[in-house]
């Protein structure tokens, strides 16, 4: 699909869609102490590693020290209810659109998305369980009609509707194709979990989600599809809405509910949007990278993967791009805007080539190098300090060996001398 974006059409109806991502911000702002407070009543925690047995899930890749509330997701989803409600109400989007099994399909994915993120954020629920509820949201996704019927990859174009049949769903006709809808199903899941594996350290999944779903947004304006640019952008606001709240050092998580969320829509909006797929995983390339390394070296280590691979959800570890990170020196706060930087970057570059103008492509290249210029200096002097702290130790412990040293010298000659003395007292008596 060619992207032939107008200036002048794209910027009518960006102010329109910042608008209401604006909106869906200060509801969720507003909104995020009261799920904070909801989250100590019903005491959904995430507890650090010193408060989990050895044995228990995420044991080693917890890096905070006291019980972090959760249900941070929950306030995304409350103030999505709230925005959406309003904007139906006003018939500020196609009421055809709302009343579509399309809508109702996605939006029971959505509620199957939420039931596991609460079940996972309050009971740590197993990986077989998660994939279960995964696994009916992409079901849903499919009944919505949404399964992937070619992909574009560059000058590729594969056809992944071989052959197909009708089934029926609620007195709904729903066609299912092969393999395109056993592929979707498979990107469902996918996109969830490398999302949610981003997830390790404070606000970097919603930033990185927040940066994937602008870019949505655009290609969705470009192609034309304001309604779905608009539900996005209003997305978008509510998770930007607790954002505050979870920046390094946070009052509240997003949990589950809010890392399984971003993956669900990620990939939904990705098909919505009619994007190529080129374009979708560049978008999404730190991700699915870091994913397809953490899964590759799980693999590799663990025998009983081999047997069953579904048995990878259930493994934690310190192999994610922001552990090693973490494990480098970088700081929780250098690991966010050095991703960040990152991914303004490479999605500035997707921008550039559907194109959008380029002042604004420069102005998001400026500020992906300008963080990364930040981050840099700021870790050399960290690394300074670092090296200064270990000088002054080393000359402290020299000094104490010197003092150490002297004194014993010193218990040396008192002895030397004082037998010496002693020998001169023994022969003057004698």
């Amino acid at each position: 699909m060619e992207y032939q974006i107008f200036n002048q059409y794209v910027l009518q109806n960006l102010y329109l869609v910042l608008s209401y991502a604006f909106l869906g911000f200060i509801v969720s702002f507003f909104i995020t102490p009261w799920i904070g407070k909801l989250a100590a009543y019903l005491k959904v925690y995430d507890l650090p590693k010193l408060q989990r047995k050895i044995t228990e899930r995420g044991y080693d890749t917890r890096i905070h020290t006291q019980a972090y509330p959760k249900l941070g997701g929950l306030s995304v989803v409350v103030s999505m209810i709230l925005i959406m409600t309003y904007v139906i109400h006003n018939r500020l989007i196609s009421i055809d659109l709302v009343m579509s099994p399309m809508f109702i399909y996605l939006s029971t994915g959505a509620v199957v998305i939420v039931i596991l993120g609460f079940l996972d954020d309050k009971y740590e629920i197993s990986s077989t369980m998660q994939l279960f509820f995964q696994f009916l949201a992409a079901i849903f996704v499919i009944f919505a009609g949404l399964s992937i019927r070619n992909i574009s990859f560059l000058e590729f174009n594969v056809n992944l509707n071989w052959f197909s049949f009708d089934i029926i769903v609620l007195n709904n006709i729903v066609e299912l194709i092969f393999p395109g809808s056993l592929i979707t199903i498979f990107w469902v899941i996918g996109v969830i979990n490398v999302v949610n594996w981003v997830g390790g350290i404070d606000a970097l999944n919603a930033s990185v989600s927040s940066v994937s779903f602008i870019a949505l947004i655009i290609l969705a304006l470009s192609s034309n599809q304001l309604s779905i640019a608009i539900v996005t952008s209003i997305y978008l606001g509510t998770v930007l809405g607790v954002l505050p709240f979870n920046y390094n050092p946070g009052k509240i998580m997003y949990g589950s509910i809010g890392d399984f969320m971003n993956g669900y829509l990620l990939a939904v909006f990705s098909i919505l949007s009619n994007t190529r797929w080129a374009i979708t995983l560049i978008i999404l390339a730190i991700p699915i990278l870091d994913g397809v390394y953490v899964f590759f070296k799980r693999y590799r280590n663990n025998k009983n993967i081999r047997k069953n691979p579904l048995k990878i959800l259930s493994l934690s570890g310190r192999d994610h791009l922001h552990h090693r990170l973490l494990d480098s020196g970088f700081s929780q706060k250098e690991i966010l805007f050095l991703e960040l930087s990152i991914k303004i970057l490479i999605t500035s570059i997707v921008i550039f080539f559907t194109d959008i103008k380029l002042e604004y492509v420069g102005f998001m290249i400026s500020i992906s190098i300008f963080l990364l210029f930040l981050i840099i200096i700021n870790h050399l002097h960290k690394i300074n300090v670092q090296k200064n702290k270990i000088k002054i130790l080393t000359t402290d412990i020299d000094k104490q060996n010197q003092n150490t040293e002297s004194k014993q010298l010193e218990h040396i000659e008192k002895l030397v001398f004082k037998d010496k003395d002693d020998s001169e007292k023994e022969k003057f008596i004698y």
